[in-house]
């Protein structure tokens, strides 16, 4: 009997040890479930700007955003990822297609990025802004719907097609405000006092396009993403 004991109390440590190394064993395999399930959720519930997107649905994604600065790099980074991957995949027949007849809806400019933090780059001065072009011409028209008042630029256009984009020479020949019932108020004069630094010719780069969208950008460096829109309740003299 005293030598039953001796060996019960010899070999207590061994089963003691199993069990210490089966719990430990056990907790490191919980751990690791764990942290696997922690980050599947983190990566579900990641912004979608966080997420692996193609170019496009990442420009999509981020010209949604309010302005900011970062907001505002973030988007000009991405307009330079897409165009050097369709750049390197050689597809400029695909997203160079020419900018049909028709209206296209500011999505995003570099003027609009960061200007107001409680307002989306798509807004300026609070009013939606459309581009409608027709027969080698542009309108810029600004829409202020409850107050039935639009600001509407107009120039002339003159087409270039390079290797790798599309250029347009844009000379600016109108300014006015038009409302619904009256004649329209002419505001091209006071350009000049207003800024004096003000041109009246540049051009626009075409460096994306694939009919739905288009991204431009001027000869000052600025971008702009339009995206295709069927009509605006604006319109041309």
């Amino acid at each position: 009997e005293v030598s039953r004991s001796k060996m019960s109390r010899h070999a207590s440590p061994i089963p003691l040890a199993m069990a210490f190394c089966l719990a430990t064993l056990a907790a490191r395999v919980s751990g690791t479930v764990t942290l696997a399930a922690r980050s599947n959720s983190l990566q579900s519930t990641r912004p979608l700007a966080a997420q692996r997107l193609s170019p496009l649905q990442n420009i999509r994604t981020l010209v949604a955003q309010r302005q900011s600065r970062r907001a505002r790099r973030a988007v000009e980074a991405a307009v330079d990822d897409l165009v050097s991957s369709t750049q390197q995949r050689r597809a400029l027949p695909s997203f160079m297609k020419p900018s049909d007849d028709g209206y296209w809806r500011l999505l995003w400019s570099s003027q609009t990025a960061d200007v107001n933090p409680f307002d989306v780059p798509s807004s300026v001065l609070g009013g939606e802004c459309y581009q409608r072009i027709c027969a080698g011409r542009i309108e810029n028209i600004v829409r202020w719907p409850r107050a039935a008042v639009e600001l509407v630029g107009s120039a002339s256009v003159r087409m270039e097609r390079g290797s790798n984009r599309l250029r347009r020479f844009v000379t600016i020949t109108d300014l006015e405000v038009r409302r619904k019932g009256a004649h329209p108020i002419r505001l091209y004069e006071l350009r000049s006092v207003v800024d004096s630094r003000q041109k009246d010719q540049g051009f626009l780069d075409d460096i994306f396009n694939d009919g739905q969208l288009r991204i431009s950008r001027a000869d000052n460096g600025f971008t702009y993403i339009y995206e295709r829109a069927s009509s605006c309740s604006a319109g041309s003299k």
